[in-house]
């Protein structure tokens, strides 16, 4: 009889590969359950709903403090900066803003909008710049970097690289140590 290539069949060869597919499963499990208890993917997952977060203060700084002096200044919101590249219904209408240019069915180059976007982008990352700097400063503050140990070196005679005092040859040019000159001290 034929069976359809979605049956399982009872063969003795197959149920092996049954098995291992179960198995293969549960490690597949096994192993995501390790991965997602591990410190990084939840550090990795609070660090996402924090830049969530970060991201509505930094809109409401650009939009709310930022933007309106710059509107004021050029009598038009970056939203209403627009250029129509096809008339809606009305075509003789001049569109004054954005929005009443959509409504009318226009097709529009939203230059506006990108250059609040860009304003968006370079506020985040400079903000961004100076959380990690602050970080990074309080991070060699508090942890020192450790001191190397104190090595006396000696010039070598042939190459004049600083050799340290226990080698028994130059590390550059392979001279052996009776060679080298005395340290001046």
């Amino acid at each position: 009889s034929l069976s359809s290539p979605l049956s399982i069949s009872e063969d003795k060869e197959d149920k092996p590969l049954l098995i291992k597919v179960k198995n293969q499963s549960i490690s597949i499990w096994k192993d995501f359950k390790l991965f997602i208890s591990k410190g990084n993917v939840i550090d990795l997952a609070i660090g996402v709903i924090i830049g969530a977060a970060f991201q509505s203060i930094v809109n409401s700084l650009v939009n709310d403090i930022i933007l309106p002096p710059i509107s004021l200044m050029f009598g038009t919101t970056f939203e209403n900066w627009f250029f129509v590249l096809k008339h809606g219904h009305n075509t003789t209408e001049v569109y004054r803003t954005l929005a009443q240019a959509q409504a009318d069915g226009a097709v529009t180059e939203n230059v506006g909008k990108f250059l609040n976007t860009v304003v968006l982008f370079l506020i985040t990352a400079i903000c961004l710049f100076i959380i990690i700097r602050a970080i990074q400063n309080l991070s060699r503050k508090f942890n020192p970097p450790p001191q190397e140990a104190v090595v006396n070196k000696q010039p070598c005679k042939y190459c004049c690289e600083q050799i340290a005092e226990a080698a028994e040859r130059c590390p550059f040019c392979t001279t052996h140590k009776p060679f080298l000159l005395k340290t001046i001290q």
